[in-house]
């Protein structure tokens, strides 16, 4: 919100991240910074910050795992990648080991 004098409002952000909380912390860092290849920022010990188009992805202890995929309802914010080939992005994340599911879409 910036006002009319040109003054940065209270509400201005410097920068916007999303906070992942995780059980396999280590697991987590290594798929986000190695597998996808999200550059660091910075870290201290149990958190990782990775660049994150714009703003940032922080890494933290402190979310339950499960295996498998989990329901919407036990983790209903989800990252999103826009790219500008989904095949050659799934084939590339298969070719280092993530399983992919593509789902079907409507036209």
């Amino acid at each position: 919100m910036m006002i009319e004098s040109g003054k940065r409002g209270a509400l201005q952000a410097q920068t916007f991240g999303i906070i992942l909380g995780t059980e396999r912390f280590e697991e987590c860092v290594r798929f986000y910074r190695d597998i996808l290849e999200l550059p660091v920022w910075f870290e201290k010990e149990r958190l990782v910050c990775l660049r994150f188009g714009d703003g940032y992805l922080m890494i933290e202890t402190g979310g339950m795992a499960r295996e498998g995929r989990k329901p919407n309802r036990e983790n209903p914010t989800m990252l999103r990648f826009n790219v500008d080939d989904v095949e050659t992005a799934a084939a590339d994340l298969e070719a280092k080991g993530i399983p992919v599911v593509v789902p079907y879409s409507v036209v």
